[in-house]
């Protein structure tokens, strides 16, 4: 069975015998969808979860970005734990972790616990997911063409994103931040339940032991983006160096950082092989994603801003634009297809109508900075936003490992998740975020200069009702500034692309499990172990 499980017409054997194939292919298709539902914490119901566990803002983000980076450190791990233990074992032990995990935050006050349990979370996230779509491989792209996996994979991921943000906001509206846990939690226990009754516990391939992963790699580079994140994060609340928490978080990220990369140029399998960056599309694929990451973060500031701090909706008309987000998300998806696997269009130019979308998002958003824009002036820009990112999502990381060995094949998608959803996301919203904050401030001391007693708009205006008027209108400006700037900067990157080299698409197909078995053996040296035993 673990031999020849892979011949012939495109099959699951790891369902019982009387699930139709059909029904075992939308069964994972919807594990997998659950998978990505879940989470540690739900920033969308972020102000609830202020006032529900009396924790500042700082603090929850804190542990979403802690789910985050337990899920981008995991990436190297995946084969190994694939070929370790068994597909039904996977899927019902990361479903039941989740399921717990999402008790544990909603009950505890504790940040550390909080904290740790939403690390955890991100890795069986992704072994969840991973352990899915792995399986579907064939079925997803029947000629191994990785490009046709990778919009399929990235259609899946950020369209559960938008979803579970929707559905954050209703429960929360409707219920409490807590019943979203709970919800969380009974849909992981559905994925056991139909995991036990429809799956076979037998192993599809030869079973290989955990020897040879550098966990001291994987312990550093963890330290390294928690500790890193804790630092932006909190730096502004604790007064940056006054801070005695500060200098000790950004001494152990220096330290863990140098740590981590000495282990890395030393060790004989390091946990990320610095082979990976010796390749120059990597290299231009990082600088191009952190240049997307900065472009996606003013939505989360400038969007959130002007819808409820000065357009004044309510968070169930607000979150309405992550439908619209979601519509521009499978579009994107639909036209990487079309363009990379169809068309074989030139990376370059996909990533170039990628960055397009995004910078029409900035100016267009530019103009509708204004206490009279209505929600449906929006749509337009969101739809872009979503189809932006997701081209660009999917075409980074095609372009990023081109050229890189299936031996490392998962190892490069985890260092592009340090940037997009790990330490490079911190940076990037913190830097919008302190942009914001002095920007306010000035513009609030520059548009108070011309209140005095001899103004007479002031003269027939309540105070408080005045500076409040003061304080909008100074947001305003501070919004269009920075939109303004990042759009120039955008429209810079967009001269900047068409001197890429012209690099067509081809068809490279991914390794089947036996092989990816093969190249494991070889690379890590290990051996089968005995196949008697029932995990």
């Amino acid at each position: 069975m673990a031999d020849n499980w892979q011949q012939g017409p495109f099959r699951i054997p790891t369902f019982k015998d009387f699930v139709p194939h059909d029904v075992r292919f939308w069964a994972l298709i919807i594990f997998a969808c659950c998978f990505q539902l879940s989470g540690g914490v739900y920033l969308a119901g972020l102000n609830q979860i202020i006032g529900g566990k009396a924790l500042t803002q700082e603090d929850v983000m804190m542990a979403a970005y802690a789910s985050f980076i337990g899920l981008t450190v995991t990436f190297p791990l995946l084969f190994r734990v694939k070929f370790r233990f068994k597909s039904r074992n996977i899927i019902m032990t990361a479903a039941t972790t989740i399921a717990v995990a999402n008790i544990v935050i909603m009950t505890s006050n504790n940040l550390f616990i909080i904290v740790a349990t939403s690390f955890v979370v991100g890795m069986c996230r992704l072994l969840g997911t991973f352990e899915c779509l792995s399986t579907l491989q064939g079925k997803l792209a029947p000629n191994h063409d990785q490009t046709i996996f990778f919009c399929v994979l990235f259609c899946i991921i950020l369209s559960a994103i938008q979803v579970s943000g929707l559905a954050t906001i209703y429960i929360d509206f409707y219920y409490n931040w807590e019943y979203m846990h709970l919800f969380i939690a009974c849909l992981m226990l559905c994925v056991v339940l139909a995991a036990f009754a429809m799956m076979k516990s037998i192993r599809l391939t030869d079973k290989f032991p955990l020897a040879g992963i550098d966990w001291v790699g994987f312990i550093l580079w963890s330290v390294f983006l928690l500790s890193a994140s804790y630092t932006l994060l909190y730096g502004k609340q604790l007064d940056w160096f006054h801070s005695a928490y500060i200098r000790t978080g950004a001494v152990t990220a220096t330290l863990s950082f140098l740590l981590a990369v000495r282990r890395m140029l030393t060790a004989g399998q390091p946990y990320f092989s610095p082979d990976i960056f010796s390749y120059k599309k990597m290299r231009t694929g990082l600088l191009l994603t952190m240049c997307m990451i900065l472009l996606l973060t003013t939505p989360t500031a400038v969007e959130g801003a002007l819808t409820g701090a000065i357009l004044h909706y309510h968070n169930i008309s607000a979150i309405s634009l992550n439908c619209v987000v979601l519509v521009g998300g499978i579009t994107g998806s639909l036209i990487a297809y079309y363009t990379l696997v169809l068309r074989r269009i030139y990376y370059k130019w996909v990533i170039f109508w990628g960055f397009a979308c995004l910078v029409a998002y900035q100016g267009m958003l530019y103009f509708l900075i204004d206490a009279r824009t209505s929600l449906e002036m929006l749509y337009l820009p969101c739809f872009l936003r979503g189809t932006g990112y997701t081209m660009l999502y999917v075409t980074l990381t095609l372009y990023s490992i081109k050229d890189i060995p299936f031996k490392y094949f998962l190892q490069p998608v985890g260092i592009l998740g340090f940037v997009r959803t790990g330490v490079g996301t911190v940076a990037a919203a913190v830097l919008v975020s302190n942009l914001l904050n002095y920007l306010t401030n000035e513009n609030i001391m520059n548009l108070s200069m011309e209140i005095d007693a001899v103004n007479s708009l002031a003269m027939n205006m309540p105070t408080g009702a005045l500076y409040g008027e003061v304080a909008r209108q100074a947001l305003m400006v501070s919004l269009k500034q920075i939109m303004g700037w990042f759009t120039i900067g955008g429209l810079a990157l967009l001269l900047f692309i068409p001197g890429l080299k012209y690099i067509r698409p081809v068809m490279r197909s991914m390794p089947s499990m036996r092989s990816y078995r093969k190249i494991v053996q070889r690379v890590y040296k290990v051996r089968k172990i005995d196949t008697t035993d029932g995990i």
